[in-house]
C-alpha cells in the first residue's frame, strides 16, 4: 500500500549523502552501476526494501482499515566490487559483474559505520527527509546481520531490519460540490505529504508524480434528490407496532 512507498521514498531521501555510500542509496534494487565504473575494491551501496506488512485492526469491534501497521524495513548495505570471471571453455575471454566481494576487516569496518551512519540518520537526522522519517514510522525493532555467505565463505554485505510501526493510508472521501484536487494533492496521507517535500525530478518525486496520475479522488455518493423519506410508528408502544414508511417522489 501507499504507505509502504511513502516509508521507502523517505528512507532512501533521508540516507543519501548521510552514510560512506554517498548518493549509492537505491529504491528496491541496484541500479546506475556497471562494472566499468566499479573498482575492484568496491564502493559502498545501500539498497532500501520494504518487506513484511502486518497490521491489527485499531477496533476488534468494527474491524479495519485503519490498521495498526508495522514494516519491515529492510537496508542492505553491502560493498558492490566489481568481479572477474573467466569462461572455463575459453580462458582468453572473461565477464565482469558486481557482486560483493569476500570480506576482511576494512571492509567490515566500513559496513559497520555504514549502519551507524543509518541509524543516526533516521533517529537523529535533522534534515526535512529525516524529520518525515520520524512523522510517519517509529522504529520498535532492529535486527542486522549477515546478508549472505559464498560457499561459506562471508562476503561484505549486512541486511539491517528496522521493524516501524507506520501511520496506515488516509484514504477519505471528498463532497462532490468539492473542487477536484489536482497533481499530488490526489495522494493519501502520508505519501502525500513525502510526495510535496522530494525533488520534482528526482527518482522518488517521478515515482509519486506516476502514481497520482493513476489516482482519481474517491467521491461521496450522490445524494438522493426529490424524494421525501417519513417513518411513522403509530401511536402504540408495543414491539409488533406496524412501522409505516412512506417515500413520495417530490420531483428534481
Amino acid at each position: 500500500m501507499l504507505a509502504r512507498t511513502a516509508l521507502r521514498l523517505t528512507t532512501v531521501a533521508a540516507l543519501e549523502g548521510a552514510t560512506l555510500a554517498a548518493d549509492r542509496v537505491y529504491d528496491s534494487r541496484l541500479a546506475d552501476l556497471n562494472p566499468e565504473n566499479v573498482p575492484d575494491d568496491g564502493l559502498p551501496v545501500i539498497i532500501v526494501i520494504a518487506d513484511d506488512d502486518d497490521g491489527e485492526a485499531w477496533s476488534e469491534q468494527n474491524g479495519g482499515p485503519p490498521f495498526d501497521r508495522m514494516v519491515d524495513l529492510n537496508i542492505e548495505l553491502s560493498i558492490a566490487a566489481r568481479v572477474q570471471y573467466v569462461d572455463p571453455a575459453n580462458e582468453a575471454q572473461s565477464i565482469y559483474v558486481i557482486e560483493a566481494p569476500d570480506t576482511d576487516a576494512r571492509l567490515e569496518a566500513s559496513l559497520d559505520m555504514m549502519e551507524f551512519h543509518a541509524i543516526r540518520a533516521l533517529a537523529f537526522g535533522q534534515t526535512p527527509y529525516a524529520v518525515m522519517f520520524r512523522k510517519l514510522a517509529r522504529i520498535a525493532h532492529r535486527l542486522c546481520h549477515r546478508a549472505g555467505a559464498d560457499d561459506g565463505v562471508k562476503i561484505a554485505s549486512r541486511l539491517l531490519t528496522l521493524r516501524c510501526r507506520i501511520n496506515d493510508d488516509d484514504i477519505q472521501s471528498l463532497d462532490v460540490s468539492a473542487p477536484e484536487p489536482k497533481g499530488l494533492d490526489v495522494l493519501p496521507e502520508p505519501l502525500r505529504s513525502v510526495a510535496k517535500i522530494l525533488p520534482a525530478h528526482s527518482s522518488g518525486g517521478l515515482t509519486c508524480a506516476a502514481i497520482a496520475a493513476g489516482l482519481s479522488p474517491l467521491r461521496d455518493a450522490v445524494p438522493l434528490r426529490g424524494f421525501d423519506f417519513r417513518a411513522d410508528a403509530g401511536e402504540g408502544d408495543q414491539p409488533d407496532d406496524e412501522v409505516i414508511v412512506n417515500v413520495d417522489l417530490q420531483g428534481s
